[in-house]
């Protein structure tokens, strides 16, 4: 026992170091969607909404808890999200050492089969990539649940205590990702391959998981609340023997390794006849067979085989063929290993073959410098997508993801040359197309970036973001030029500030006020606007500028006190401290209550002011513009009523919990306010309101509306 407690301590202690470098590396392809730019991370769920309402278009609540939870703890340091993703792969690393205990091998087989696993480069890409956590979350669960299976499968009634854990341990994994509905099929593998019992007894030991599958299935089908991913199409596939002959050679031969893999990496196996590849698959599998000569080996090919089974290519997914699809598939493989590599190493006569050891020993290392290096490619983004380009050089999805990449860092000369090479493949990807307008914008080439957007929506005109760009634009070069031509307000460098330093309405104010260039430019701009040109602006014109004028004046007050917890901290904030606009000197509360509300008596301009208040509305991402002004602000005010962080309606306690702005300034919205929020409601919240009267409760949260 000793023993085995040291050899775990020692398998710890190998995958950690195997994996150190790992912690510090970034945020890289869909971390940017998943973790740094998913605006549900920010907002308040209830355990209904994680379970019923899926993210991202898959069912893994459980996958999906444990990034909300590293996000409370961490924010956007990557490094928290990593460690999380190796202590997981290190407490699975031990499961296969138990597991391999438990099916009856010795003690260094064990040993061997789980550090094999442990430090193999095939699963860097399920563990250093922080989006594939829902791979080593979903077989954290299945082992476990599998090395309760296997006590349970000793005992001598087949539904017993074990079971029960085993079952549950099942049920959670069901939650992790629907890899694990094949968890029953898995289980009946072990059975008919290792069970000495009769059919009748194997079967009341499968029973019970083929059953919650079932019923799993029907909830997934029934009751979740989500526009679910599902494979896009369902057919015969010919390829299944050479992914499977693709997947073992990545294991036995594991270079090379990248996100976009495919069959065409190999000429030689891709062009390769049907036939062909059938007798090297039943020839590999009957050599191997011979070889082993053990009930171990039927299950754990089985194991192997099933455990790819949604993979064998009978269904469409993004890829063919992904690496962190074999991390739990790959226990089957990894278990002969270690079952063989110990026949190895006692092939004399019980005694221990020097040559033998040292060869394995040197395999482990090698196999661990590879996953040591493999790390290093995903140190970060640009890093990252420069060595996949390597294998797929005409990739113009890759290269748009690298532009992007320079794009983030503001590299704007390398990402315009990296959209152009995109282009040159693929001329009409609007994305691309829209994100070098993008960098024309930045480098103050207004004129470029207008033909750019103009393009970019002519390639995809439902591209939100495309029409927001060129209607931003649009306005920056119209909305405030002066009829003399004399001076021109730049709500373009408004609109940089705000790409840069916001993002979904929360602001980096510690970034902006390390670099406070932009904003600082731009109310200057506000302040140097001429009295008797500024006289002369119009309704909408003026109305806009005051409105963005007081969201850059709040962040201003924020940058100029940072750090501060709440606007409130800021002595005299709304009333004493002026800011300028065509010369004239003005405080906060002026240009709200003494211009915005008693002048231009519009109430969907409290759903614009922002207060640098998680409670006040979001901040948008374009400045407000004369010529789009109305239809701007029944936008903000549809986007106000219908954030359930703001403002919801809670049916079951019949309460509908409002904004304080409802209260504070009821006179504005007439003698019903709920009159006027019903313009901005669905019609059944609406009609339920109208048909219940339910109790109205106000909130509002007066912490910074801080960027975490």
């Amino acid at each position: 026992m000793k023993k085995r407690k040291d050899l775990v301590v020692l398998l710890m202690i190998v995958t950690a170091l195997c994996y150190a470098n790992a912690l510090f590396a970034g945020f890289v392809w869909d971390d940017f969607n998943n973790v740094v730019c998913n605006d549900r991370l920010e907002k308040s769920e209830g355990v209904r909404d994680i379970f019923l309402h899926p993210s991202g278009g898959y069912y893994r609540p459980l996958s999906y808890f444990s990034v909300r939870f590293d996000h409370a703890l961490w924010g956007e340091n990557p490094f928290g999200y990593h460690l999380t993703n190796v202590l997981f792969h290190i407490l699975n690393v031990i499961l296969i050492f138990m597991i391999a205990v438990r099916l009856h091998l010795s003690d260094n087989a064990s040993f061997l089969s789980a550090v094999l696993f442990a430090v193999h480069p095939v699963h860097t890409e399920a563990i250093t990539y922080i989006s594939g956590r829902s791979d080593i979350i979903a077989a954290f669960f299945i082992f476990s649940s599998f090395y309760f299976f296997l006590k349970s499968f000793n005992l001598k009634r087949a539904f017993n205590r074990h079971t029960v854990i085993s079952l549950i341990l099942f049920a959670i994994s069901l939650l992790c990702k629907e890899i694990a509905l094949i968890v029953p099929v898995l289980f009946a593998c072990f059975i008919f391959a290792m069970g000495d019992t009769t059919l009748k007894r194997k079967v009341k030991y499968a029973l019970p998981f083929f059953a919650l599958s079932i019923v799993f299935l029907f909830f997934w089908l029934t009751s979740i609340n989500g526009n679910l991913i599902t494979p896009s199409s369902l057919e015969i596939n010919t390829d299944f023997f050479k992914i499977m002959i693709f997947y073992v050679s990545m294991l036995l031969v594991p270079v090379n390794l990248h996100m976009q893999k495919s069959l065409v990496e190999i000429p030689v196996l891709s062009t390769m006849p049907f036939f062909i590849s059938i007798l090297i698959f039943l020839a590999g599998f009957y050599l191997a067979k011979k070889f082993f000569k053990t009930k171990l080996f039927n299950f754990a090919v089985s194991w192997f085989l099933v455990g790819l089974f949604p993979f064998w290519g009978w269904l469409k997914y993004s890829a063919q063929i992904a690496e962190h699809w074999l991390y739990i598939p790959s226990l089957g493989l990894f278990l002969l290993a270690g079952y063989w590599g110990e026949r190895v190493i006692k092939m004399r006569s019980g005694k221990f073959s020097k040559a033998a050891k040292i060869s394995i020993f040197t395999i482990i290392i090698i196999l661990a410098s590879l996953t040591v290096r493999q790390n290093g490619f995903w140190r970060d983004d640009i890093t990252l997508y420069k060595y996949t380009l390597k294998f797929k050089t005409d990739n113009a999805k890759l290269l748009y993801n690298l532009g992007n990449a320079y794009l983030r860092k503001d590299m704007l000369k390398e990402a315009q040359a990296t959209y152009y090479q995109t282009l040159r493949i693929q001329p009409d990807y609007a994305h691309a197309v829209n994100n070098l307008a993008i960098v024309r914008e930045r480098a103050g080439d207004n004129a470029q970036a207008l033909r750019l957007y103009k393009l970019a929506r002519r390639l995809d005109p439902q591209a939100d973001h495309v029409k927001n760009n060129l209607a931003r634009l649009m306005g920056v070069e119209t909305a405030y030029a002066q009829k003399s031509h004399a001076q021109e307000i730049d709500h373009s460098i408004y609109a940089k500030m705000l790409i840069e330093y916001t993002n979904s309405g929360w602001v980096d104010y510690k970034e902006l006020k390390d670099n406070p260039a932009l904003l600082d430019q731009y109310l200057k701009s506000i302040a140097m606007l001429d009295e008797a040109e500024f006289a002369k602006m119009d309704r909408q014109e003026k109305m806009a500028l005051y409105i963005n004028a007081y969201n850059a004046f709040t962040i201003k007050a924020i940058i100029d006190h940072y750090p501060v917890t709440s606007i409130k901290k800021i002595p005299g904030v709304w009333k004493k401290l002026k800011f300028e606009i065509a010369g004239k000197k003005i405080t906060l509360d002026e240009i709200e209550h003494g211009i915005l509300r008693a002048q231009f008596k519009d109430p969907r301009v409290h759903f614009t002011l922002v207060c640098a208040a998680r409670g006040c509305p979001r901040l948008t991402d374009s400045p407000y513009t004369a010529k789009k002004l109305d239809s701007m602000l029944e936008a903000a005010g549809k986007n106000f009523l219908n954030d359930k962080t703001r403002n919801r309606l809670d049916k079951n306690k019949k309460v509908l919990y409002l904004s304080s702005i409802f209260k504070w300034f009821a006179d504005d919205f007439g003698e019903d306010a709920i009159v006027f929020i019903g313009k901005y409601l669905n019609q059944k919240d609406y009609d339920y309101i109208k048909a219940n009267s339910p109790k109205i409760k106000y909130q509002y949260d007066w912490s910074l509306n801080e960027r975490n």
